[in-house]
């Protein structure tokens, strides 16, 4: 791409980037609970931004109302897995309960939005075509439908795209929805009969800056437009059995810039399965290296969910504790560089009833650079 001439103001690639979008359908296979994985394979077209993921269903509750155990309703995806070659790890690999976490908390559509709930509509204004349609999976008896939505973004933000993955002519990327098993989801799955479900998948897509376009250097080996390809954003989640009330204790690797650590504990009992709980985490302590976060002890739990609603303006959905190092953007960011370890230890009060195989669950959110020499040069 030719230099821009001296004296000429310039500005983040974005700005010269329209957006576009595909609507690529429900890829190979029907989306069935327990049933088989779905492979979409994305267009082999400009620069990927985001994937909306758009799950419908006709189905009937029998017998009782469906009461959801693990992580609840959304977790009818056990894995998003977004496959792109050349990348470290894969830009996203996570089941369908956190990645609705981080679509809550992160600004994919409108900078600087980080409110984990819209703010309520008053009554001449609300919409019931809406909420029908976005996030809702009604559990009372009888016939019903249900439509979940996840935007599983390549990007750092909106106006920020750190992570983009350029697709062109030669990648070829898939993504792999896996279903969960009705088990994972209900306490008891022969309540969720005659299950119709539809999966939509639409790429949204970012066109190349037009030639000559007067775009601020990031990288010293930018694609030939000007874009800079060399990050990516990457969303993982693991979890680990609760042993005991008492200290449980979560390693996170210390590797690449964390963003953002989020946990969720299934403890309390609901008929054979754990539910969502938050009562029972009694405090927590977080740990880097030697360094605690909180010196005098651990945290209890009712002012951690203090100081996450005022960073959120609103409080987290229960069952999530979150550590967001991304508040403040990079000055709160967890670089690794001289880290040998990450501990986040989360205490569970004494006589807490458990449910089945209780957990805790980690997801991270990571921003790597994948050639963060080039990027010291450009910087200066």
């Amino acid at each position: 791409m030719a230099a821009a001439a001296a004296g000429t103001i310039l500005y983040p690639a974005r700005f010269f980037m329209r957006p576009f979008k595909f609507d690529l359908g429900g890829g190979d296979k029907a989306f069935a609970l327990g049933g088989a994985s779905v492979t979409v394979a994305l267009r082999k077209q400009g620069y990927l931004d985001m994937l909306i993921v758009h799950l419908t269903a006709s189905y009937t509750v029998a017998t009782a109302a469906l009461v959801a155990i693990e992580l609840g309703l959304y977790n009818v995806v056990q894995t998003f897995n977004l496959q792109v070659p050349n990348k470290p790890i894969p830009p996203i690999n996570l089941g369908g309960y956190f990645m609705h976490i981080w679509n809550l908390r992160n600004s994919d559509f409108k900078p600087g939005r980080q409110a984990w709930r819209l703010v309520p509509q008053n009554t001449l204004d609300a919409n019931a075509y809406w909420a029908a349609q976005v996030d809702s999976f009604p559990t009372a008896l009888g016939a019903s439908t249900l439509s979940l939505w996840w935007v599983l973004p390549t990007h750092y933000s909106v106006d920020d795209i750190r992570g983009t993955v350029p697709l062109g002519n030669a990648t070829n990327a898939n993504l792999i929805v896996t279903p969960n098993t009705a088990a994972a989801v209900f306490d008891t799955p022969a309540n969720f009969t005659a299950a119709a479900f539809v999966l939509d998948v639409e790429q949204v897509w970012l066109a190349p800056p037009p030639p000559g376009s007067p775009i601020l250097p990031t990288t010293t080996q930018p694609n030939a437009d000007g874009v800079d390809v060399d990050w990516e954003l990457s969303y993982d989640e693991d979890y680990q059995a609760v042993v005991a009330s008492g200290k449980n204790e979560v390693t996170i690797t210390p590797d690449y810039t964390i963003l953002g650590i989020a946990h969720a504990a299934t403890l309390a009992t609901a008929g054979v399965g754990a539910q969502l709980d938050m009562a029972d985490i009694q405090s927590l302590q977080f740990i880097l290296n030697s360094q605690q976060l909180y010196p005098e002890g651990p945290l209890p739990g009712p002012l951690f969910m203090f100081d996450q609603v005022y960073q959120n303006d609103m409080p987290l959905p229960f069952g999530v504790w979150m550590y967001d190092r991304d508040v403040l953007g990079r000055t709160d960011w967890i670089y690794t560089d001289s880290l040998t370890e990450i501990r986040s230890q989360l205490y569970v009060a004494a006589g807490t009833v458990f449910g089945a195989s209780p957990r805790i669950y980690t997801s991270t959110r990571r921003l790597i650079d994948q050639n963060p020499a080039a990027h010291l040069l450009a910087a200066g």
